[in-house]
């Protein structure tokens, strides 16, 4: 048996929304921020088969572009030794400033050059671009970890798993013995008794809390009672159709909200509009948008995910340019990874789409897409290089 990250994606996203998809059919809605929102059973069934259907679509899409045996892409050291400079000193920075920190807000005023860099960079986004390709072992775990340690650091438990994905597309084909079942199921339960320190790491970090604070608290309490809590918190993590039911529902005010400007169209993401609007006022996009509206408040620093579900939902007779901008951006980056970062670039592409995509991070998938293509550009040329012999 192999494990195949883009299948395990795809198992975990379904499993995930389909108990969320019974939860809300069993409870008529679902609760947030200490309200409850009525679904109706009809709509909460619409919103999970587009859910389904997008599910399988982007399964059927990465096996096409996976059938290809092309040679995998190999970093040589150069690259390793500049990604790790630069995820430590993005690591070191975020410390010393204390930016960077999931839901703090936190903002330059007046900016700061460094920021600038690293906004233009993309540390966390390079790791995931070059990690995977990196020729030795050993730079790719001592990056690892340096990654880990920086994500946890700003509140990012997700971290785990996207160190996770890229493990398996690194090494990919893992396949699944007796023995290493084993190993993974210890793993696996190691992970799960440790959730609530995690859980715990997460929250601390964003509230500017010390370790010694974040484990007499965990301590202080129920370990096994808050293991279920965050277990079901985390389970939740993976489903948004919740809010793409409540998108759905409302599918009207968001059409309306839309077509008056009150945020971003879906083409509207990546660094490139996020540098248009930090020279120009702009909207927000619909992930904070859709929050300001069910919380009822503006000026958020976190935001929910409605997903491609939601996009779908309420784009009336634009869905058919949502639809066509969706197939062309995913078949032109399909062949682009596949043909450059071989196999390997089809599963990293692959999962992201998951991760990114269909959850509705779109700005973030834009820029995973961008840089892809920029690296195929950037070997194709051969800028620099001297850096490949390194």
């Amino acid at each position: 048996m192999t494990l195949n990250p883009v299948l395990l994606l795809f198992l975990l996203y379904s499993s995930a929304n389909s108990y969320a998809f019974y939860l809300l059919l069993e409870n008529g809605g679902f609760i947030a921020f200490d309200r409850f929102f009525l679904i109706d059973s009809v709509v909460s069934v619409s919103a999970f088969l587009i859910q389904i259907f997008l599910l399988l679509f982007f399964l059927v899409l990465y096996r096409f572009f996976a059938q290809g045996g092309r040679p995998r892409l190999e970093l040589k050291n150069g690259y390793g030794y500049f990604l790790l400079f630069l995820t430590a000193a993005f690591f070191c920075f975020n410390q010393v400033t204390g930016s960077g920190r999931a839901g703090s807000g936190f903002s330059f005023g007046g900016g700061s050059i460094l920021n600038i860099i690293f906004v233009l960079l993309q540390p966390d986004l390079l790791f995931f671009l070059i990690s995977p390709f990196l020729r030795s072992s050993r730079l790719f775990n001592v990056i690892s970890f340096v990654f880990l340690i920086s994500m946890l650091s700003r509140g990012w438990m997700g971290s785990i798993l996207l160190l996770l994905i890229v493990y398996l597309v690194r090494f990919y084909p893992v396949r699944i013995t007796a023995r290493s079942f084993f190993y993974l199921a210890f793993l696996g339960f190691f992970v799960v008794i440790a959730l609530p320190f995690l859980d715990g790491i997460k929250w601390g970090m964003r509230s500017g809390m010390s370790l010694f604070e974040v484990y007499s608290q965990v301590l202080s309490k129920n370990y096994f009672e808050i293991i279920g809590v965050v277990l079901d918190s985390v389970i939740s993590r993976f489903q948004n159709i919740n809010y793409a039911a409540y998108a759905l529902q409302n599918s009207e005010f968001f059409h309306y909200s839309l077509l008056q400007g009150d945020f971003l169209w879906f083409y509207q993401g990546g660094i490139i509009n996020s540098v248009y609007c930090k020279l120009n006022s702009c909207v927000v996009d619909l992930n904070l948008f859709s929050a300001e509206t069910l919380y009822g408040e503006t000026g958020l620093a976190w935001n929910i995910d409605p997903g491609l579900a939601g996009w779908i939902s309420f784009l009336y007779g634009y869905v058919i340019f949502f639809f066509l901008f969706m197939i062309l951006l995913l078949l032109l980056s399909y062949r682009a990874f596949s043909k450059f970062y071989g196999l390997q670039g089809s599963l990293l592409l692959g999962c992201f789409v998951y991760i990114y995509f269909f959850h509705g991070w779109l700005g973030a998938f834009y820029n995973f897409v961008l840089y892809g293509l920029f690296f195929c550009l950037f070997f194709r040329a051969k800028i620099f290089k001297g850096v490949h012999d390194l």
